[in-house]
């Protein structure tokens, strides 16, 4: 059974995190210093949410920009269909169940208090579906 995840932006999108997916973020959070990125130190902001979806996205529709992400992102939640922490919940989930990692990771909020990142910790475990967030298929 493939469970899918899926954001509902300006129309369903399927995240995938293929080895194109891959390439992207490795460049991204990279170090520069010559040492592999390694999936178990991602330590992700607010800040570093659009370009993980602009990545997950980019396999279906290549002509994406980050740009354009950031817009389809900004319309969901000031339309109230998605939060942040909605998004982040799925695109967590996707991130780690596609790489065969158990989820560890946890958001650091620059902003939030560590009572609130706490309150709002993410594990596969923790954390209830979101609508259509993800779907078993």
């Amino acid at each position: 059974m493939v469970k899918e995840f899926v954001l509902e932006l300006d129309r369903p999108r399927k995240l995938v995190y293929d080895f194109d997916a891959w390439d992207l973020i490795s460049e991204h959070f990279g170090t520069g210093d010559g040492k592999e990125f390694d999936l178990d130190s991602l330590n992700i902001t607010y800040r570093d949410l659009p370009f993980l979806v602009y990545a997950g996205l980019r396999w279906e529709d290549e002509s994406l920009s980050y740009e354009q992400t950031k817009k389809l992102l900004n319309g969901a939640i000031r339309s109230g269909r998605l939060d942040i922490m909605q998004i982040l919940d799925v695109v967590m989930k996707a991130i780690f169940a596609q790489s065969g990692v158990k989820q560890r990771s946890e958001l650091k909020a620059e902003a939030a208090s560590a009572e609130e990142v706490q309150k709002n910790g993410l594990t596969a475990e923790g954390t209830p579906e979101i609508g259509s967030g993800s779907k078993e298929s």
